[in-house]
């Protein structure tokens, strides 16, 4: 027959598994860690392995717009969607622009941006009133017309 436990035996081996467990918890911890650090380093390796073999599709490539020394810059465009409509705010230009062969991104927010540092850079080509509408410039208007 087994003999019957004291308290005392019961709490030591209380102890005993509430020590051997603190120590499982800290692994756990020292684990959950590591896996984090490999998944950073395995994130960040692939991110650049992929920047450095990405090569554009086929269908990018052949959307890309050839610059020759006709071509069209992207205030060129501004200035004859101005000339077709009268003055415009920039998503209306950038509508319009679409319109008249214009390819950007895609996305209407970097587009805008396009069109107005394009139109903002190019001093004295176009002029904005207090509303944010663009036309062309007094100066250029009277020198094409």
């Amino acid at each position: 027959m087994s003999r019957p436990e004291t308290l005392k035996d019961l709490k030591e081996e209380l102890a005993s598994i509430d020590g051997q467990l603190a120590g499982l918890r800290a692994l756990t911890v020292r684990r959950t860690r590591i896996a984090g650090l490999i998944r950073q380093w395995e994130a960040l390796y692939e991110s650049k392995k992929k920047r450095k073999t990405a090569k554009p599709s086929l269908e990018a490539v052949a959307k890309r717009k050839v610059l020759t020394p006709t071509a069209k810059t992207n205030a060129d465009y501004a200035a004859q969607a101005i000339q077709k409509k009268g003055p415009l705010k920039i998503a209306q230009l950038v509508e319009e622009v679409r319109a008249l062969g214009w390819v950007g991104s895609g996305d209407d927010v970097v587009d805008r941006k396009r069109i107005y540092v394009s139109m903002y850079e190019t001093k004295g080509r176009f002029s904005r009133d207090n509303k944010g509408n663009w036309s062309i410039a007094r100066e250029q208007a009277e020198a094409a017309g």
